[in-house]
């Protein structure tokens, strides 16, 4: 079985085996790995099985997650990983099962994109190049093509509009017609 090693100044402080359940990691008691220290956060991390690998996420922390010295949002963690939250350390072992599944499974790890702070960006002549080669597609088959968004229609018009949601508001303490 997988399991998290939580040291501290090379101390072994516990080992906390992880399964089909999460480990939530913060400085509260609710958590499964609890860290007395200021510089973790309530809910700093957690560590979840996904299929045959485990993933750490990051709970927006404030001082964030380290995964071998590198800041991370999220991570795959692989056998040996070192997780760095606030002074404390937690090492990653895989179990001899896990392990012989993750070398049988292809490693497909995904991309390492750089945080863009929210921010995304378009390159706006492939996805036009893209809507071309769709219709073109789509006209060989004498099909109908969705249409391309442009400047007077975008993307926004181009596609179905979705049902409308409303939301409802109720205040629960105070007066509601103040500004």
């Amino acid at each position: 079985m997988a399991k998290l090693i939580l040291k501290f100044e090379d101390r072994v402080l516990k080992e906390i085996p992880v399964g089909a359940a999460m480990v939530k990691i913060g400085r509260v008691p609710d958590n499964t790995v609890m860290i007395d220290n200021p510089a973790v956060s309530s809910h700093h991390a957690r560590v979840f099985r996904d299929g045959d690998s485990f993933v750490l996420e990051d709970l927006q922390s404030t001082n964030g997650t380290f995964v071998n010295d590198n800041r991370v949002t999220r991570h795959t963690l692989a056998n040996g990983d070192t997780i760095a939250v606030g002074k404390h350390r937690l090492v990653f072992e895989r179990g001899p099962q896990e392990e012989a599944v993750a070398e049988a499974a292809p490693s497909e790890e995904a991309p390492v994109l750089p945080e863009l702070g929210g921010t995304v960006f378009l390159d706006t002549k492939a996805q036009r190049d893209l809507m071309a080669k769709i219709q073109a597609q789509a006209a060989a088959q004498g099909q109908a093509a969705p249409a391309a968004p442009t400047a007077k229609t975008p993307a926004a018009a181009a596609a179905p509009a979705a049902p409308a949601r409303v939301g409802v508001l109720t205040v629960l303490a105070g007066k509601s017609d103040q500004a």
